[in-house]
This record gives structure tokens, C-alpha cells and sequence, in this order.
């Protein structure tokens, strides 16, 4: 015995198309709610701001193009685990970010240990400026 959603099944078999769902399965298309996150960051203090890391990057940079040498990249770092540290003042049940702490200082430890293997002399300099521990 054919029923009408029989019928709609197979003429839209035939035209390649999907069956319409039943009346309680209707595909819901959900709209995306966008708030630019990156501006909610900066405001919240939770990402270097624009100025502050220009201003970072030319208080510790070897020469007048260097953005990545491992002092800018130390500097950097140490600004953000700074931070980090403040934001855990106030939320301390915050682990997803303290996981990124962890590994922001893990990135800062073997960036130091690079400038230490390969020029002593700037690994000193770094830490004195920073005023890191070792």
C-alpha cells in the first residue's frame, strides 16, 4: 500500500536528494553566535596587547628587524606567564589555562636552555634583564 511519504521517498530517491525527515526529526540548522573572541581576549588582559608586545619586542631585540631571537621570544613569554600568574590570583579553578601556563613556562625553560648551551654570555644577559631565577 503506498502512503504519501512512501511517495515523497521514492520521487526524491529518484532525485538524488534526501527523504524529508519525520515531522519530529526536522534538521534544525543552528546559527553560529560569533562574538570576535580575539577582542574579548585583549580586553580581558588575557592576550598580549598589540602596543605592549611592540614594545617588549624592541626592549629586547639583537638588531632593528629581530622579532623572533630567542631574547624576544624569552621576554615574551615571561610578559605572558606574568600575566597568567595575575589570572590565577582570581580564578583558581581555572585548569584549562593553567595547563597553558605549564606549557608556556616549559617553552620559556628550553628556549633557555638553547641560549645556554649555544652562548652563555646572552643566557646570562636574559635572565639578569628578566630577572629570572637561574
Amino acid at each position: 500500500m503506498s502512503t504519501p511519504e512512501n511517495e515523497e521517498r521514492v520521487l526524491a530517491q529518484k532525485r538524488n536528494q534526501a527523504p524529508p525527515l519525520h515531522p519530529f526529526r526536522q534538521r534544525v540548522t543552528l546559527k553560529s553566535v560569533t562574538n570576535n573572541r580575539k577582542e574579548d581576549r585583549s580586553a580581558s588582559g588575557l592576550v598580549l596587547a598589540r602596543e605592549q608586545k611592540q614594545a617588549l619586542i624592541d626592549q629586547h631585540r639583537t638588531h632593528p628587524t629581530d622579532t623572533g631571537s630567542p631574547e624576544v621570544q624569552i621576554a615574551l613569554l615571561s610578559e605572558r606567564i606574568g600575566q597568567l600568574t595575575e589570572h590565577f590570583k582570581t580564578h583558581q579553578k581555572d585548569h584549562g589555562s593553567r595547563r597553558g601556563l605549564l606549557m608556556l613556562v616549559s617553552k620559556r625553560r628550553r628556549l633557555l636552555d638553547y641560549l645556554k648551551q649555544y652562548d652563555s654570555e646572552r643566557y646570562k644577559t636574559v635572565v639578569h634583564k628578566l630577572g629570572l631565577r637561574k
